[in-house]
């Protein structure tokens, strides 16, 4: 069985040709169409086209087939529906109006919604005329296709098809026509972007479409596209051509064509930031700008946005802001050539935009203006590929951007009017954010002051300079990146400024304004330098010179040391009151670390001491928590220290509700070792047990023979090991030992003796002598003699002798 062609002769196997099948519907809105008629509850838009009521016959029709009692419609060669006699009616513009109106009149509560869908399908027919065909068939195609079954002439006419075209329609569905994937969604969506200004994903819509669909509607959908796409790469030349000339605006005014032609293509939108930048800096730009609705002036007002920046002599001499401006100062302010519409104002880490819009000269352009709406843009100078957009109040000629990083941005402000670029957007001189340290503090310390500050992470460098005060030069501190001390100081006022430096994108440096801080140094009490110690019956006297400054004393340290010569005043005087300090710019606030405390100069214990009354007069003795009695006197303290305890002993210096910490002695008091047994575990070993001698963390244990020329052992034994095990083990010999137990004082320790534990290990017995048997008896020896000589002695034969003979003899 053949397929005809035209020019044949039809024979009875000859089978017609597969009609064409549209390859995309071609219309805008098709999804949304299809949800709708869905949602009315109808299969597809044939449906829709079918009243409730019976149709009236009319005359006009162009082809005419025995209906044969099918009600189906066709659809192959155009849309026709039954009428009545049996005749067929092609839908048309007016076959659709009449339609809308039966269905008006039908009273059917889905007669509104059904209008609407009707308006919809008049505009498809009234755009193309076998538009209408197009959408219905591709519907029936997908719905046979996505059926779950291959396609076949049954399903076919369950949709209403009409049984002649039933069976083509479903051969053709099942050999050419896509399933559910990317390709139909792209032949769906095709339409819905181009034409349009969204040429890239048009572009990508297309890379799944055939490259020469055999539909036309689809062919000639892609050759516009491909036309357009062609002259905004034609753009692109020609705009890179203009930049290498140095011609800025009109590069300009070519990257402008491109964006509106693809309004979502990144890489447009930077190259027409990086070319209204250069325009900006064009000294000839100050005129007009093409906004697709007239001519626009643009005469600029007044300079752009400079950096504001302190010099080292600024810094020093106090002169230096935390606030930038929109003109710029300083000597290290990069020279601004822009005229700009958008000016933009630096404060902290804060860039406050403002723009005016442009001025219209014609109607129509005032009336285009006042429906634009506005984007701003950041990046880095020299890279608008790194373009972040910045928030714009709605209905505002406004933006703020804050928390901006460190470092060199500029600012463009795009007009746009219908999603699309309006104009070339106008940018701002280069922006120098370069932010001071943040929670500027300073405490006085032991002869001198800390500075403390939170630096930005982008900050190459921190300086802190101590300015010009009387009788003192500006001098600049050695410092890191979160702050400083300035020591040794006299006593006085004292101003400091901080500031930032930054790398600049050329390579130079840029610095920061400056914060300010006033501390007040006061006047401290020296440390006690050294302490000597001397050991009593019942303890230890300490004694030590009195400070130059301040009154000097002895008191029981509990915490983690301290270095001699640091501030203790917040532990000691808890309570009690401190001098004022001055912290911040001067404006009465505090700029400490933000949590509300003081503190000092960081070096508070883990475990602060529980200190004795800060007025228990000196010479009076006290008890303290731990039991360990000191009495005080005006440069020497006695301390008893009882068996099994330590204690570390500070000598703190104290003037004017001031305290510094001094040298330090650590007194220990070891315990007896109790409990010590010794046994021998073979010849060479033995183990030895016994109470452990707290605070003592290491003991010694001894073995010397008792006798003449015995040998000597000696182990040393951690705390930590012993009580692991609960024992130790001792090489020794086997002569009788005489073992030794003693606590090993700290090497920083001064040590009160303690006694030693001591005991005896027998020696090791002597083997006994092998044990000697008793003599064997004579008679058993001469018969053992008499049996081995006969056992050598040759046989002989007997003679006969009468029965009970030998008995006889042997009774003799």
């Amino acid at each position: 069985m053949g397929t005809w062609q035209p020019g044949q002769p039809v024979t009875a196997d000859s089978t017609p040709p597969l009609p064409a099948l549209p390859q995309s519907p071609a219309m805008r809105g098709y999804a949304e169409l299809v949800s709708r008629v869905e949602a009315l509850g109808f299969r597809h838009l044939a449906e829709v086209l079918r009243p409730p009521a019976a149709a009236t016959a009319s005359p006009l029709f162009s082809f005419s087939p025995s209906v044969q009692g099918d009600d189906g419609f066709l659809v192959l060669d155009g849309l026709w529906f039954p009428a009545r006699g049996g005749l067929w009616r092609r839908m048309d513009l007016g076959c659709l109006r009449e339609t809308g109106r039966r269905w008006a009149a039908s009273g059917d509560p889905r007669a509104v919604d059904v209008a609407a869908v009707l308006d919809t399908l008049e505009t498809v027919l009234r755009d193309d005329a076998a538009g209408l065909r197009r959408v219905v068939l591709w519907q029936l195609c997908c719905l046979l296709q996505d059926g779950g079954k291959p396609p076949d002439a049954e399903r076919a006419a369950q949709l209403g098809v009409h049984r002649l075209e039933a069976t083509l329609l479903a051969r053709a569905v099942a050999e050419g026509f896509p399933g559910p994937g990317a390709g139909r969604d792209a032949a769906e969506e095709i339409c819905e972007v181009w034409p349009g200004h969204r040429l890239r994903h048009a572009l990508a819509l297309a890379a799944r479409l055939p490259a020469d669909p055999a539909d036309h509607a689809l062919a000639r959908v892609l050759r516009g596209l491909r036309a357009e796409a062609d002259e905004t790469e034609r753009l692109r030349r020609e705009a890179a051509a203009l930049r290498s000339q140095g011609r800025a605006r009109a590069c300009a005014a070519a990257w402008l064509a491109v964006a509106r032609r693809a309004a979502d293509d990144p890489a447009a939108r930077t190259g027409l930031l990086g070319a209204a930048a250069d325009a900006d800096a064009d000294p000839d730009t100050g005129t007009d700008i093409d906004t697709g609705a007239g001519t626009v002036s643009d005469p600029g007002i007044g300079t752009g946005t400079g950096i504001a920046t302190a010099t080292a002599a600024g810094i020093a001499a106090g002169a230096g802001t935390g606030t930038g401006t929109g003109t710029g100062s300083g000597t290290n302010s990069l020279p601004s050539r822009a005229r700009s519409r958008v000016s933009a104002t630096v404060e902290d880490r804060t860039v406050r935009l403002r723009w005016d819009p442009p001025v219209a000269t014609t109607p129509g352009a005032r009336r285009r203006i006042a429906a634009f709406t506005y984007r701003v843009f950041r990046f880095p100078e020299g890279a608008p590929h790194e373009a972040v957009e910045v928030p714009v109040t709605e209905g505002a000629a406004t933006a703020v951007d804050p928390a901006v990083p460190a470092g060199y941005w500029r600012y463009a402000v795009l007009p746009e009017l219908a999603g699309r670029a309006a104009c070339v957007p106008r940018t701002t001189a280069p922006v120098a954010l370069a932010p001071p340290p943040g929670q500027l503090s300073g405490v006085a310390v032991p002869d001198g002051v800390r500075l403390r500050w939170r630096a930005d992470e982008a900050a190459a460098e921190v300086r802190a300079v101590r300015l010009a005060g009387p009788g003192l030069p500006a001098v600049e501190l050695l410092c890191g990146r979160a702050g400083a001390v300035d020591r040794p100081l006299p006593p006085g006022v004292y101003r400091y400024a901080v500031s930032c430096c930054y790398r600049a994108p050329d390579g130079g440096q840029l610095w920061s304004g400056t914060r300010t801080v006033t501390v007040h140094a006061p006047v401290w009490p020296s440390p006690v330098r050294e302490l000597t110690t001397r050991r009593t019956a019942d303890g230890v006297h300490i004694s030590w010179s009195p400070p130059p400054r301040g009154r000097g004393r002895l008191v029981r340290w509990r915490g983690q040391p301290v270095a001699a010569g640091e501030d203790v005043t917040a532990l000691l005087f808890p309570d009690g009151p401190r001098d004022e300090q001055d912290h911040g710019n001067g404006d009465g606030h505090d700029h400490g670390d933000g949590d509300g405390h003081d503190h000092g100069d960081g070096n508070r214990p883990d475990d602060p001491p529980r200190w004795p009354a800060p007025g228990t007069p000196h010479g009076s003795p006290q008890e303290s928590p731990d039991g360990v009695p000191e009495v005080h006197g005006p440069d020497c303290a006695e301390i008893t220290v009882p068996p099994r305890a330590w204690a570390r002993m500070t000598a703190v210096s104290v003037l004017e509700g001031r305290a510094v910490a001094g040298a330090s002695v650590v007194v220990e008091h070891p315990g007896t070792v109790t409990g010590l047994v010794a046994r021998r575990l073979d010849a060479g070993r033995a183990e030895v047990r016994f109470v452990w001698p707290e605070p003592t963390v290491l003991v010694v244990l001894r073995a010397r023979a008792t006798g003449p020329g015995g040998g000597h052992t000696e182990r040393r034994v951690s705390r930590s090991c012993f009580l692991a095990d609960g024992r130790a083990a001792l090489a020794v010999s086997a002569d009788e030992q005489h073992i030794t137990v003693a606590p090993l004082p700290r090497p920083d320790a001064v040590v009160v003796a303690s006694g030693a534990a001591e005991a005896l290990l027998p020696a090791v017995p002597a083997a006994p002598p092998p044990p000697v048997g008793p003599a064997p008896a004579a008679g058993k020896l001469r018969r053992l003699r008499a049996r081995l000589a006969r056992a050598v002695r040759p046989r002989r034969w007997r003679r006969h002798r009468p029965a009970g003979a030998h008995r006889a003899r042997r009774r003799i």
